[in-house]
């Protein structure tokens, strides 16, 4: 038989090595599943849980189960690898109340599970206890392995692009990052000082036993129900605006809120107090783990999660410590003033992250308010595609035009994206690294698609942001694609010469080092040529560019699923580039409504991944725009602006940074 005062000890031995041994280790398996995966590091933490569990049943002395204890520290992490697999695979405009929702369930499962526990413990003893939450822990395991899916996009990023451990460090603290884990780790302590010491609290100031049991399982109830209800409730709020301002708010209040639970001897204000703190609280957690997670590029949330299970471990092992060292030297409920005190510190802390918030990629690509967006420009080419301007060339231009934001996006290609960001170092612009692919689909991949569409093509654009523009499959693809339109353009050649145009390669090269050409390097060839006067006659009907047997050479497009799909691999955004420009199939004599059917293009592209479109462009209207915008909000896209400027001889009225057609 072992002491009281042993068996104390125990008990807070066990719980200390446990968060000690997962502080250690959630970081590590967060960057491994970075690398391989989340799904799989649910099913590992599952599994060892299940095996762990059960052989605590089975322990035939305290040190066996403090060797498993430390074991199931290291190896398990349930909470830590699903947060993480949710954060990487939900859309952002759904995160805080996904995580809102998996804060709930924890806090479900931590009230309901040790009474459960406790029933059957007095029925079957603690043995086949233990033994039953493996049991549990494999139906999961099972649930997860066949139940779950997870975007193989989400994971990997490392491997694939080579990315150096430096840059994967930075990434993850910035200041921002770093103020948000101290607001979570004081959180934490907060939370659950006197969580060991409530039934204590009860007693005393009931000043007896009787009815105390009563009292505390009435209010850890309470305050489990309030977090929850704090998570699928106040919690979503912070998809819908500002993220820490809402975690600022709701902080605030929650400071005077404890404090009212000091002057008063009745259980039941406390009760009420206390719960309504837990609430306001219960809401700041995924918040502020939503806003981290989502200025923290997918490919890297796993060790974002990791470092959060290293900070909730490290609340867990301080929290009851210096409760029991204020409880000896001041008594119990001088415990409660040590709640507001660390709300007091975690709202400083948020107010310091509030100064130090990064723009998010969303917001860089998007731009948080109407100026950001008149500063924007998202669709630019150099002569690395089929622009004029080298990439210097068209960053100066576009800081004398007042642009603060804008994007490289070259057909099929990445090769002037480098020298345009050193541009923009230089002259205080921000240049996202992007792309352009030209891309289709059968019609019949479309959502209630009239049987007509059977076999006809569907020709887009897709535009992609903050790629990494040295990811492997995706030099791959445009160097395929670069390939296939060399072969093009030899046809075309050829055909123009037939027709009585003599053109010849080097006519297509308007710069230095060009390697690209596409259908505008063939105008401005025939425009150097003498055979027209403006690049504007290239597309005469029935002529030039325009000439039936010059429009049946084409090259293969690729697929815009795979197109998609590169961009995210790339770590990127993939949006819809020029929607009104999309031609659908139809047939004779139908009136197509474009709008109808780009309602149907964008559910299906949503469904593949597609993040956002470009509602505003050079040649959309102002009531266009605002219907596109519409149908982009309420599908949850990024709502994008751009120019698509190719050069200064192309369009007289067109430059960087118009983005709607000009009222005549």
């Amino acid at each position: 038989m072992t002491h009281a005062t042993q068996l104390s000890y125990y008990v807070g031995l066990s719980a200390t090595l446990t968060a000690a041994a997962m502080a250690i280790a959630a970081p590590v398996w967060g960057m491994v599943s970075d690398r391989y995966g989340r799904k799989i590091m649910i099913l590992r933490a599952m599994f060892f849980a299940a095996l762990i569990l059960a052989s605590m049943g089975l322990v035939q002395s305290i040190w066996q189960f403090m060797v498993l204890r430390i074991c199931q520290g290291i190896f398990t992490g349930t909470i830590t690898a699903s947060m993480s697999f949710v954060s990487a695979n939900t859309p952002e405009n759904r995160l805080s109340y996904s995580l809102g929702l998996m804060t709930s369930s924890n806090f479900l499962g931590w009230s309901i599970g040790p009474l459960v526990g406790g029933l059957l413990a007095e029925v079957v003893g603690y043995r086949l206890c233990f033994l039953l939450g493996g049991i549990l822990m494999i139906v999961g395991f099972l649930m997860v392995l066949f139940l779950v899916k997870e975007d193989p996009n989400t994971f990997g990023y490392r491997v694939r692009s080579a990315e150096e451990a430096k840059a994967r460090r930075s990434t993850i603290f910035t200041p921002f990052i770093t103020a948000i884990l101290i607001c979570l780790l004081v959180q934490r302590i907060a939370r659950t000082v006197f969580t060991p010491f409530l039934a204590l609290y009860v007693q005393e100031t009931l000043g007896t036993i009787t009815g105390a049991a009563s009292y505390t399982g009435f209010i850890n109830g309470a305050t489990s129900f309030a977090t929850a209800a704090a998570a699928l409730t106040v919690a979503r709020l912070g998809d819908r605006g500002n993220k820490v301002k809402l975690a600022t708010y709701l902080t605030l209040v929650s400071i005077p809120v404890i404090v009212l639970t000091l002057p008063f001897r009745s259980l039941f204000l406390f009760a009420v107090f206390f719960s309504l703190f837990y609430f306001l609280a219960g809401g700041v957690e995924p918040i502020l783990t939503s806003a981290a997670s989502e200025r923290t590029p997918a490919h890297v949330r796993g060790i974002l999660f990791g470092i959060m299970g290293t900070v909730s471990s490290v609340g867990a092992m301080v929290s009851p410590i210096m409760g029991s060292y204020i409880s000896v030297e001041f008594g119990i409920r001088a415990i409660l003033v040590i709640i507001p005190l660390f709300t007091a510190i975690q709202a400083i802390c948020i107010l310091y992250a509030r100064k130090k918030i990064p723009s998010s990629p969303e917001e860089q690509i998007v731009g948080s308010t109407q100026e950001d967006t008149d500063m924007i420009d998202m669709h630019l080419h150099t002569f690395y595609s089929d622009g004029t301007l080298s990439p210097a060339e068209l960053v100066q231009r576009a800081a004398d035009r007042g642009i603060k934001v804008l994007a490289v996006t070259d057909h099929d290609g990445v090769d002037g994206v480098s020298e345009a960001m050193e541009a923009g170092e230089s002259l205080g612009v921000t240049v996202i690294p992007g792309i352009e692919f030209s891309a289709n689909m059968q019609g019949q991949e479309l959502y209630k698609a009239p049987p007509y569409y059977t076999g006809d093509i569907i020709n887009m654009h897709i535009l992609g942001y903050e790629i990494d523009i040295q990811n492997k499959p995706l030099l791959k693809a445009v160097e395929k694609i670069r390939k296939q339109r060399k072969e093009r353009n030899q046809k075309l050649i050829t055909e123009f010469n037939r027709l009585g145009y003599m053109i010849e390669e080097e006519d297509l090269r308007q710069r230095e080092g060009q390697d690209y050409a596409g259908k505008p390097n063939f105008a401005l060839a025939l425009v150097k040529r003498g055979y027209i006067k403006t690049t504007k006659e290239a597309s005469t009907p029935g002529q030039f560019l325009r000439h039936p047997s010059v429009r049946r050479i084409h090259r293969e497009k690729i697929h815009v699923r795979e197109a998609i799909s590169l961009i995210k691999d790339a770590g990127g955004y993939a949006v819809l580039a020029h929607p009104l420009k999309v031609r659908f199939p139809e047939k004779p004599g139908e009136d197509v409504d474009v709008f109808d059917r780009l309602e149907q293009l964008l559910d299906q592209l949503k469904d593949w991944g597609l993040a956002g479109m470009e509602c505003y462009y050079s040649t959309h209207s102002a009531e266009e725009s605002a219907r596109l915008v519409k149908m982009a909000e309420c599908r949850g896209l990024l709502i994008t602006s751009g120019s698509d400027f190719h050069s200064p001889d192309f369009d007289s009225d067109l430059d960087i940074g118009i983005i709607q057609k000009k009222e005549k």
